[in-house]
């Protein structure tokens, strides 16, 4: 369920509207590859999955509704909660998944 300030919208893929002119500048050729390493949509969908469930999690410890956060709050964990994960990848993390992850593929419909 996704919450009613954030909107898929926010996280939309640039790289599709933006075209070359016949000049290419250093300039705009870099421009070029910023936007083409814009995250898939698939990364966008899993962010916008996360700050919705961040903006209605609840459990023991934490209750959104009770913390009456905002989009910037919300905004902010979802944030440091992707810079933690960044500092504690670990190898056997990536194996694990990259196995499920191939092993998910060749499954049949």
């Amino acid at each position: 369920m996704q919450s009613s300030f954030f909107t898929p919208t926010s996280l939309t893929r640039r790289s599709g509207s933006y075209r070359f002119g016949e000049k290419h500048s250093v300039f705009t050729k870099a421009m070029h590859q910023e936007l083409e390493s814009v995250p898939s949509q698939h990364i966008d969908a899993a962010i916008c999955d996360l700050v919705a469930k961040i903006s209605n999690f609840s459990d023991d410890h934490f209750d959104a509704n009770w913390m009456h956060l905002t989009e910037p709050e919300i905004e902010a964990l979802a944030i440091a909660l992707i810079q933690h994960w960044t500092e504690q990848l670990e190898g056997r993390l990536l194996g694990g998944l990259l196995l499920a992850i191939r092993e998910k593929a060749h499954i049949p419909d």
